[in-house]
């Protein structure tokens, strides 16, 4: 009968040590964890407990405030650790410029400059030492040429037809010589197609 109840308080304890270590487990895990949530306008990140749930405000985290920018794409991920979440947070703010870069026009502009503005102001040294920066950097320039591009050959399209009239019109005209000059350029910077193939460069005599 002795025996029988060693053998019991063995597999209580064998239980309970085993529930410790699956709850400290836990704990640790979710101590490790980083969210970002808005509230309001202004967006925190979170740092879980040392306990299976819960979370609470992340030391050092300066709150940014970003209007009525919507966050949820960043809010839905949990990072695995306060450097992973930084980056998250940076790539989000990037990813965000690229599309507006991408999407063109004055606001669009004005809003993706902003959004870089916000990107540049989580960086960590961790990040510029890694390369990550200057990858994203990258993307961004490489974006910002083709958004470029997209402008100058609208500017093409609406332009050419207009001064070729003109030239016509007012052949000895030196300004309608010098914009063809700039035309010339622009034509330069884009891919040939048969949309941009039928401006040429003005006789300089009209000089």
């Amino acid at each position: 009968m002795e025996k029988k109840k060693r053998t019991i308080i063995v597999y209580i304890a064998a239980v309970i040590l085993v529930i410790i270590g699956l709850l400290a487990g836990t704990s640790k895990l979710n101590s490790i964890k980083h969210h970002f949530a808005k509230e309001g306008t202004v967006l925190f990140m979170y740092k879980g407990k040392f306990m299976p749930f819960g979370s609470a405000k992340a030391e050092g985290f300066v709150p940014i405030e970003l209007g009525n920018l919507d966050c949820k794409p960043l809010s839905a991920k949990s990072f695995s650790s306060r450097e992973a979440a930084m980056e998250g947070l940076y790539s989000f703010f990037v990813d965000l410029a690229i599309g507006e870069y991408s999407n063109g026009g004055a606001t669009n502009l004005a809003r993706a400059d902003e959004l870089i503005n916000l990107a540049d102001g989580v960086v960590t040294e961790k990040m510029r030492a890694s390369g990550f920066v200057d990858k994203m950097a990258l993307k961004v320039a490489m974006t910002k040429i083709e958004a470029a591009e997209k402008y100058l050959a609208r500017v093409y399209e609406d332009a050419a037809p207009v001064l070729k009239k003109a030239l016509e019109d007012y052949p000895e005209q030196k300004s309608i010589h010098e914009q063809l000059y700039k035309l010339v350029k622009i034509k330069t910077l884009l891919p040939q197609t048969s949309e941009t193939e039928d401006v040429t460069e003005p006789a300089s005599a009209g000089l």
